[in-house]
């Protein structure tokens, strides 16, 4: 009862849009439930999905500001993860999915950032990573660069003290020896 519930506030809420011929693209068939393809309805997920991609597959150095706006807004619209809470595999599934789409599209973003001088926005990229990922090293690395870039070296070192012990905390091991190296160059 509460799914069918569930299935009629749905086809109510579609059913707003004139075009949509009164929610009918929300259909069931046996034990499936489909929602077909429609000109008028953006759907969150395949919308960043598709410009994540657009852009990420889109190498020409005169479209960088373009790429960057794009990224920008498909960034904006990430939710945070799909679905949480749930746990189904598919579920899952999507949720990795999205969320590896998300953190490539913030790391696009913060190298567009730095290599167009924009140090700034590029270290705010490369939080939003961390604040998703905290121990992706790679990001870590790019961000302690982008601090020595912007003339904060000493930001960079007490950062890369904080994440070594929180990892050690957390995780019981070390950084990798690249970003231990990293470290000692920025010293």
């Amino acid at each position: 009862a509460a799914f069918n519930t569930a299935l009629w506030r749905l086809r109510k809420l579609l059913a707003r849009e004139p075009r949509s011929d009164g929610g009918q693209n929300l259909r069931t068939y046996g034990s499936e439930i489909v929602l077909e393809k429609a000109p008028w309805l953006t759907i969150d997920t395949h919308f960043f999905a598709s410009a994540v991609k657009q852009r990420m597959e889109s190498e020409s150095v005169a479209e960088v500001s373009a790429r960057m706006a794009v990224l920008e807004s498909a960034i904006r619209n990430y939710a945070g993860p799909f679905l949480e809470g749930e746990d189904a595999d598919w579920i899952l599934e999507e949720r990795e999915r999205l969320h590896s789409l998300y953190v490539r599209a913030e790391s696009e973003l913060m190298r567009c950032y730095g290599c167009n001088e924009c140090y700034e926005d590029a270290i705010a990229a490369a939080r939003r990573i961390l604040a998703a990922d905290p121990f992706r090293e790679s990001v870590f690395r790019s961000r302690a660069l982008l601090f020595v870039l912007n003339g904060q070296r000493g930001k960079a070192l007490s950062h890369y003290e904080q994440w070594r012990a929180a990892f050690r905390a957390e995780l019981g091991i070390d950084p990798m020896p690249q970003t231990m190296r990293l470290a000692e160059d920025i010293r």
